[in-house]
């Protein structure tokens, strides 16, 4: 949990539990999470986030909720779960999601 934006955030071979990251009071900046067993969780309620990859999730969901708006989005490789995204409150642009399993 950051109460004031989060920036190069790199986590890496997560083999159990769920990753779970909120953001809160600033924007959620270049963000790479891979190589996940158990699903990743995001919400970022600041200011708009910009560069978010997610790649080779191999178990749970990806669940992103971003409430100001959100840029620059990578996310490949979702053998299981579903892609679930939510942005409100500002423009989701630049979004590219690339071979997944379930939805």
């Amino acid at each position: 949990v950051s109460l004031a934006g989060s920036h190069d955030y790199d986590i890496q071979d997560t083999l159990a539990g769920l990753v779970n990251i909120t953001t809160t009071g600033g924007p959620m900046e270049t963000m790479s999470i891979s190589n996940t067993l158990n699903g990743v969780s995001i919400t970022s309620t600041g200011d708009a986030d910009q560069d978010l990859n997610v790649t080779s999730t191999t178990g749970g969901d990806v669940s992103i909720v971003s409430l100001a708006g959100s840029h620059d989005y990578d996310i490949q490789d979702t053998l299981a779960g579903l892609v679930n995204i939510t942005t409100t409150g500002g423009p989701m642009e630049t979004m590219s999601i690339s071979n997944t399993l379930n939805g």
